[in-house]
C-alpha cells in the first residue's frame, strides 16, 4: 500500500557526502557523510563471511517513495551463470540471486526503480548484499533479482578506492567477518523539566570510560548539577526557570572524546512583550493597528485577553510572529493580558495599547499645553525628565498600572526632572493635571 510521507518538519536531512570507494564488479558505492549522524539513529552491521542466509529482508525506497520492506523467504543463490545479459558483465560468484513472488511461498513485496542500492539483511540483521536493480516487478509476477555480495566487494577491484576492506572494521586489527549495528549515542529525556527528570545516555560505544555529565546553567538545578554515569537525575531549583543544557562526555585513550548535549527548558515560560507598546488609531481596521507577538522563551501556547471594554483583540490564541489586530472604540490606555504556557505552567505579562484619535492627534496632547507634553528618556533608569508647554508649574503624579499614585510633585514650567531610582522596574504612567483642563497621561518604562 501507499505509505504516508511524514511532514518536512520530521525529516532528517544531510547535505553532501564523500565517495570513499566504488566498484562496478558488484555495483557498490561507499559514501561518508559530511555531517555527523543524528543522535538516536544507528549504523547497520554487515556480514562479509559469504554465508548464505535462510531468507532476505530488503529495505528500500521504490520510485523515491517512503520506506518499504520486501521479504524473500527462500535462501539466496550464488549466481554463476556468466551467460546472463543482466547484470551486465556478470562474473561468477559476485552476485546473489533471489526470486521474488509476492504473496507466495512466504514472500511479500516487490522491487521497483529506486530500489537499487538498497541493503539486503540476513537473520542477524546485518547487511550481506546490496540490490543491483532491474525492470520493475508487478505484484502478480515472479522474477529473479540480483544483489552484489559484500563478500566479493571486500576485496573489490584491489585498490583502496574500489574495495571495502580499507574502510570497514578496525583497520589496526584483523577485520571481523561480521559486525553488529552500532547505535549513535544520544541523550534521551523530556524537553521540559518541571520538577525532576532523568536524562539517559544511550548507545555509548564499548571501550570508553564512564560518562561524565553536567547541567548548565547550574543555578537552575538543585545540587548536584554534575556527576558521572549514564543517567543524569536533575531537579529544578525552587522557582528558577530558563533554557538549559544537559551534556555528557565520553573519553577513550587514543580516541577523541565524544561530547553530546541536549537542550531543555526548566519550569514555566518567560512571558515577553514588545517595548515600546503599540499605539493604534481608534475605530480603524488597518495594518497599522497590527502587532507582531514576540516569542516567549519556553512557551508552547499563547493567549491574549483584553482588560478593557473598549478594546477588542483578534485572534485570542496567536502564534509568535502572527499579526494580532487591536480595535479600539475609545481613546486611552488599554491593558491586554498575555498568558504564555507550557507543560510546567504559565507566565503572564501586560501589553498596554495606546489608542489615539488619529483625526485630531494623539489623545494625550492638549491644546492648552503648547507643543504637547513629553518625557525622556524612555525607558528610564534613575531620573525621568518632564517637558510641557505651560508657563507655570503643573501638578503631576506617577501612577502604577493599577492606577495607584506612587509619587506626586510639581512639574516646573518648561522642563524638570524627577528621581525614580527607588521605584521597582516596570511600566508607569505620568499624569499631568493642569487646573481646569483634562489630564495628560504619558507612559514610560522604569528599568
Amino acid at each position: 500500500p501507499q505509505g504516508v510521507e511524514p511532514p518536512p518538519s520530521a525529516w532528517l536531512t544531510y547535505s553532501g557526502a564523500e565517495l570513499r570507494a566504488s566498484w562496478g564488479g558488484t555495483d557498490f558505492a561507499l559514501l561518508e557523510l559530511n555531517e555527523p549522524a543524528h543522535p538516536g539513529l544507528a549504523f547497520s552491521g554487515w556480514d562479509r563471511s559469504g554465508a548464505i542466509p535462510p531468507n532476505s529482508t530488503i529495505i528500500h525506497h521504490p520510485q523515491g517513495d517512503v520506506k518499504k520492506i520486501t521479504f524473500d523467504n527462500q535462501p539466496p543463490v550464488i549466481e554463476n551463470d556468466e551467460s546472463l545479459t543482466y547484470p551486465p558483465n556478470l562474473v561468477a560468484g559476485r552476485y546473489f540471486r533471489i526470486t521474488i513472488s509476492n504473496g507466495q511461498n512466504g514472500d511479500f513485496g516487490i522491487l521497483e526503480g529506486g530500489s537499487s542500492g538498497s541493503p539486503y539483511f540476513n537473520t542477524q540483521q546485518r547487511i550481506f548484499a546490496q540490490h543491483r536493480g532491474g525492470i520493475r516487478l508487478t505484484c502478480s509476477t515472479t522474477q529473479n533479482r540480483w544483489a552484489g555480495r559484500i563478500n566479493a566487494s571486500w576485496g573489490g577491484g584491489g585498490t583502496d578506492i574500489s574495495r571495502l576492506s580499507d574502510w570497514l572494521g578496525n583497520l589496526s586489527q584483523a577485520p571481523p567477518l561480521a559486525i553488529d549495528g552500532i547505535e549513535i549515542p544520544a541523550v534521551e529525556g523530556e524537553f521540559f523539566l518541571c520538577d525532576s527528570e532523568a536524562y539517559v545516555l544511550t548507545g555509548a560505544p564499548p571501550g570508553y570510560g564512564p560518562a561524565e555529565w553536567s547541567a548548565s546553567p547550574a543555578h537552575l538545578f538543585s545540587p548536584p548539577a554534575a556527576g558521572s554515569g549514564p543517567v543524569a537525575s536533575l531537579s529544578r531549583n525552587g522557582a528558577q526557570k530558563g533554557g538549559a543544557a544537559v551534556a555528557f562526555r565520553l573519553e577513550r585513550q587514543g580516541c577523541g572524546a565524544i561530547e553530546l548535549e541536549k537542550d531543555i527548558w526548566v519550569g514555566e515560560p518567560v512571558a515577553i512583550t514588545n517595548v515600546p507598546d503599540p499605539t493604534i488609531c481608534v475605530g480603524r481596521l488597518v495594518q497599522e493597528n497590527e502587532y507582531l507577538l514576540p516569542q516567549s522563551p519556553g512557551a508552547t501556547a499563547y493567549a491574549l485577553s483584553s482588560g478593557s471594554p473598549s478594546l477588542y483583540v483578534f485572534p485570542e490564541n496567536p502564534e509568535p510572529g502572527q499579526p494580532v489586530m487591536f480595535i479600539a472604540t475609545q481613546p486611552g490606555l488599554h491593558p491586554v493580558y498575555l498568558t504564555a504556557s507550557n507543560p510546567c505552567g504559565q507566565a503572564s505579562a501586560v501589553i498596554y495599547i495606546e489608542a489615539a484619535d488619529c483625526d485630531s492627534g494623539p489623545f494625550h496632547h492638549r491644546p492648552g499645553a503648547p507643543g504637547g507634553a513629553s518625557l525622556f528618556p524612555n525607558p528610564a533608569y534613575g531620573t525621568v525628565s518632564v517637558r510641557h508647554g505651560y508657563d507655570r508649574p503643573v501638578q503631576a503624579a506617577i501612577m502604577s498600572p493599577l492606577g495607584v499614585a506612587v509619587d506626586a510633585f510639581w512639574a516646573e514650567a518648561g522642563q524638570s526632572g524627577r528621581d525614580i531610582a527607588r521605584l521597582p522596574a516596570g511600566v508607569y504612567f505620568l499624569k499631568l493635571m493642569p487646573p481646569g483642563e483634562p489630564a495628560i497621561v504619558l507612559k514610560f518604562v522604569k528599568r
